[in-house]
């Protein structure tokens, strides 16, 4: 497959992902497409995969994944009754099967084996995409771009026709969704808000790349930015989530400087006001659906009772963690009886919380790895001076990063697929020998 078929076939893979992966709890047909083309791509990237080629740090990011796979096989390993009833958070649960006689043997670290293969089903499309990316020789940088910010721009266009048609408008996808918003192709109006903060970063990168490849057209590709940025902007403001609120400024702020490389006197004294608004903005409606809504206070205090819920739950299981996917089981177990409602809580909103509860220890220590990695990337590219889309692809990874701190962004088949492939960007723009390998071998 030469270069040009297989950025459309990325693309494509990509776009799709966009436009079908946008709910984590529906759209059962379209995610399992999603998974089968996923698993083929992981299949695809381990065959054409050289490790001597890839740079350091493009293996650190292949070692984070495999620390992670590690710790999913652990989840299905089988151990015997007497073990597995002495394991962190397990007496309860063993004392209620053993009145039914239903004590599993052999019981394994996960309490729903079922779930656990569900979630890393899921993963299939983000992990099949970024491997695949990441086993090319070429980086298909601008198409991954161009994808990114097709598909930001079509999801507006959809969300202004739902807006319009109000809440009974037949372009809302998702039967359990925010009608009446702009939500794209997605269920939930955070998620849209995030993929059009996202898509910023990399207008700025191809205004970036423009100018510099044709600098008798400067200009013409400074409108042309200027015009897709306003336009995004427009949207984020339109979709009325208070996650696009709080982070529309530090990521305005650092989409513009990856174009424009002020002093560090003026860098300083642009970036602190920014960070001290934006982080005032997401204490105080970071965590809300919509920052107009009536529910919006409803929303926050919903997502502070179940971190009130989760935490107790979570450090019963820790060190060992309940099992990858058996938030909802668990929560149920902690809820407070009298506080019980209609509504259904699939997720903690905290993607953290919920991975240190599922994944225990483990799932701490792969977030604080990842985390370290992402700060180092910035370092990296700091050093590296020039390397517009592996500063789209930071950014990125840092809005969704941010936005998981009161959400569940990577839940979705479209943003964790827009994360993998953002992480790869990173990880092979601050890349000097892995680059230089490849090149060599293209030509």
């Amino acid at each position: 497959m030469n270069k040009a078929a297989r950025d459309i076939v990325f693309s494509a893979f990509l776009f799709a992902c966009l436009l079908l992966g946008g709910a984590s709890r529906e759209g059962f047909p379209s995610n399992y497409l999603l998974q089968v083309l996923g698993a083929g791509f992981v299949c695809w990237g381990l065959y054409h995969l050289k490790w001597r080629g890839l740079s350091r740090f493009e293996r650190l990011l292949l070692l984070l994944a495999g620390l992670g796979l590690a710790i999913v096989i652990v989840q299905f390993l089988p151990l015997p009754t007497a073990v597995w009833r002495d394991l962190p958070g397990r007496a309860s649960i063993a004392a209620e099967l053993q009145m039914l006689d239903a004590l599993p043997d052999p019981g394994f670290v996960s309490l729903s084996i079922h779930e656990s293969l569900a979630s890393v089903v899921w993963l299939l499309p983000a992990a099949g995409l970024a491997l695949a990316v990441l086993a090319a020789r070429k980086l298909p940088d601008l198409a991954i771009a161009f994808t990114i910010i097709a598909g930001a721009l079509l999801s507006i266009a959809v969300g202004v026709a739902q807006f319009l048609g109000g809440s009974e408008a037949p372009w809302y996808f998702y039967d359990f969704t925010n009608r009446g918003f702009m939500v794209g192709f997605f269920a939930n109006a955070n998620h849209m808000a995030t993929l059009l903060l996202v898509s910023l970063p990399f207008i700025a990168a191809l205004v970036r790349e423009g100018r510099e490849r044709m600098p008798k057209h400067r200009q013409e590709f400074t409108v042309l930015g200027l015009a897709l940025f306003g336009f995004v902007v427009i949207g984020v403001g339109l979709v009325g989530s208070g996650t696009g609120y709080a982070l529309l400024a530090p990521v305005t702020l650092a989409s513009a400087l990856i174009v424009w490389t002020p002093s560090r006197r003026v860098a300083a004294a642009l970036v602190v006001p920014v960070l001290i608004v934006s982080g005032a903005l997401i204490t105080l409606i970071g965590g809300s659906d919509n920052v107009f809504a009536s529910e919006a206070s409803a929303s926050i205090d919903g997502r502070e009772e179940i971190g009130e819920t989760i935490t107790p739950a979570a450090l019963a299981f820790f060190p060992v963690g309940s099992g990858l996917g058996t938030f909802e089981e668990i929560y149920r177990r902690y809820e407070d009886p009298d506080t019980v409602s209609t509504t259904f809580i699939a997720h903690a909103h905290n993607d953290y919380l919920e991975l240190v509860l599922e994944l225990g220890a483990a799932g701490a220590a792969l977030i604080i790895l990842f985390l370290l990695w992402w700060l180092y990337g910035l370092a990296r590219l700091v050093r590296a001076g020039d390397a517009p889309f592996g500063w789209a692809g930071w950014i990125a990874v840092g809005v969704i990063l941010t936005h998981s701190a009161w959400d569940y962004p990577l839940r979705t088949a479209a943003l964790s697929a827009v994360f993998a492939v953002s992480c790869v960007l990173l990880a092979r723009s601050v890349s000097t020998r892995g680059w230089a390998t490849r090149i060599t071998e293209a030509h």
